[in-house]
């Protein structure tokens, strides 16, 4: 049984890459199909909002601010308010801990989407989020972040 173990948990190994793998692929068929179908027929902004998530994640975390032009695009021209908003929180939330100058480029981006998007979209969508990302439990500490 010594030397039987060795092929197993290769073959185990295996299975898992190629079940990965599938399942990547059974996605990626499925958002292409998606694509090609005129019931589906998703703009360019749709697609980015729809990828950016699983894109992001990968990005090295000093290289993701050049995806900052990209989100904000995607905000600026997504039809769907609650797509906006998840973006909007993907350009707050580009790194978990930023440092210094990191804050100051999201903070750019956020000026910049600004003036795409406009005041009134300022005030009803990236201002509430600023809030939310000052203070995330603002209902229950309001006098502390006042």
């Amino acid at each position: 049984s010594g030397g039987t173990g060795a092929p197993v948990a290769a073959t185990a190994a295996q299975l898992a890459e190629e079940a990965a793998e599938l399942e990547w692929s059974n996605k990626l068929q499925e958002r292409l199909r998606q694509l090609t179908e005129k019931k589906y027929r998703m703009s360019m902004v749709h697609v980015v909002a729809d990828t950016l998530p699983h894109i992001l994640p990968n990005v090295l975390l000093h290289r993701r601010e050049e995806l900052i032009p990209i989100i904000l695009v995607a905000i600026s021209q997504h039809p769907d308010g609650q797509a906006r908003d998840q973006l909007a929180a993907m350009l707050f939330n580009l790194v978990k801990k930023p440092m210094a100058n990191q804050r100051k480029v999201i903070m750019i981006g956020c000026v910049a989407l600004a003036r795409l998007i406009g005041p009134q979209r300022t005030e009803t969508e990236l201002l509430p989020q600023c809030w939310e990302q000052h203070c995330p439990s603002w209902e229950q500490d309001a006098p502390s972040c006042a």
